[in-house]
């Protein structure tokens, strides 16, 4: 899968890979990376969570951006947390 899918689905789970590399900024790098990881996530699984809601599946696209959300500023703030 990649941000550019034609299924905004698979896009739209794309974008729960990049808690890995939130995980990675945030043990490795600063918050500023962090941050700038979870903007990138938010604003490209937004893009496919609309694109979702038009084609009609406005809550299946509501609860896969929460997941999005939740994996992407939780990972990263969980291993900030242990570090600091």
């Amino acid at each position: 899968g990649s941000w550019t899918a034609a299924d905004p689905t698979v896009g739209l789970m794309s974008c729960a890979a990049l808690a890995v590399s939130g995980g990675y900024l945030a043990f490795f790098h600063t918050a500023k990376l962090v941050t700038a990881n979870l903007a990138i996530a938010l604003g490209v699984a937004a893009v496919h969570a609309l694109r979702m809601a038009f084609e009609g599946q406005e809550v299946l696209a509501l609860s896969m951006y929460f997941l999005v959300i939740e994996l992407n500023a939780g990972v990263p703030l969980a291993i900030q947390i242990v570090i600091h």
